[in-house]
């Protein structure tokens, strides 16, 4: 790998040959499923991690999506989810597994376009509890469609290999982390160590964690429902770390604190789902040591996707493993 690697994957999607070839593939698929295009197949959003095309339909707007290789899984995932928890998320009307290539029709407003209020954001997180809670028993079917898996227990052993990957880059390099790093993260090891055991040891099963649940992944649905989409960072983990960034959007969303009383009641009526398995003050006292194993696995996401950055989008995150591993995970 070296730095920068990352601006040739954006060279690609902005070629006339990867445009021609993507829009192709739109157009057939169109086809087959009796839409009729109404206009050309343009450009919506290039990102070093994802590429967006739209395309007008005498049915509505449609959007396609390539991905980096990192979470290319994301297309095969949703085909999956969709046959799994159908009506829950943006369903597609087409997936290239192997591309990491999906369609999916416009799913409307994002909950970040709209007045959300607490009462609001509780019934999205009880929604994703509810999804979380269909799926435990499926981690064969969502690992074979590519999910990651990455368990509470193996959090710390896992940051630390990512941290002494870091190490051992160039030393222009501008991911690259100094050992001592790795000495601070080892410091930290018995908190995250017993944050992963309090989890591994309640009564709440491993499930999909979208890990970017947020009012921006959300759409509103006609009906008075939700759907979730953009699943390019899930893993295959303790469900609770999902509470993490689902806190830190919605408390930005607000401008308020983390422990906003309309915060506590959402995330209550989150844990309200998973009362069948233990009484709301047991599953409450888990949620501090998921959120401690949750920021390591969103770390994750970021760590996966650094052979694709160009070098203004790594500069930009310089020092985020830095103080991650300062402070082991916990606020």
């Amino acid at each position: 790998m070296t730095a920068g690697s990352g601006s040739a994957l954006i060279t690609r999607w902005e070629g006339e040959s990867w445009r021609a070839e993507a829009a192709a593939w739109i157009q057939a698929q169109l086809r087959a499923a009796g839409l009729t295009a109404t206009g050309p197949v343009l450009p919506q959003l290039i990102r070093p991690w994802s590429v967006h095309l739209t395309v007008p339909t005498d049915r509505g707007r449609y959007w396609f999506k390539e991905s980096c290789p990192a979470i290319r899984f994301e297309a095969g995932l949703m085909e999956c989810l969709a046959r799994l928890v159908p009506g829950r998320i943006l369903e597609p009307l087409a997936v290239d597994a192997e591309r990491g290539w999906l369609l999916s029709p416009d799913g409307g407003r994002t909950l970040d376009q709209s007045e959300l209020t607490g009462e609001e954001y509780g019934r999205v997180l009880a929604d994703f509890g509810e999804l979380q809670r269909l799926l435990a028993g499926h981690r064969d079917d969502l690992v074979a469609a590519g999910l990651p898996e990455l368990p509470a227990t193996r959090a710390a052993d896992h940051f630390e290999q990512q941290l002494r990957y870091l190490v051992r880059l160039p030393d222009d390099h501008p991911s690259r982390v100094d050992p001592d790093v790795v000495a601070a993260a080892l410091r930290n090891r018995p908190m995250i160590m017993e944050a992963a055991r309090r989890l591994a040891e309640g009564p709440v099963p491993d499930s999909l964690q979208h890990n970017d649940v947020q009012p921006a992944n959300t759409f509103e649905d006609a009906g008075g429902g939700v759907r979730f989409f953009d699943f390019g960072d899930a893993l295959w983990s303790h469900p609770f770390c999902v509470l993490d960034v689902a806190v830190y959007r919605v408390a930005q969303h607000w401008n308020c604190d983390r422990d906003d009383p309309r915060i506590r009641r959402a995330v209550d009526r989150y844990l309200e789902v998973w009362t069948a398995a233990a009484p709301l003050r047991d599953l409450r006292s888990l949620v501090g040591p998921a959120l401690t194993i949750a920021r390591l696995q969103r770390y994750n996401s970021w760590h996966r996707a650094i052979p694709y950055m160009p070098d203004d989008e790594l500069r930009r995150h310089a020092g985020y493993p830095e103080a991650l591993a300062g402070r082991g995970g916990a606020e």
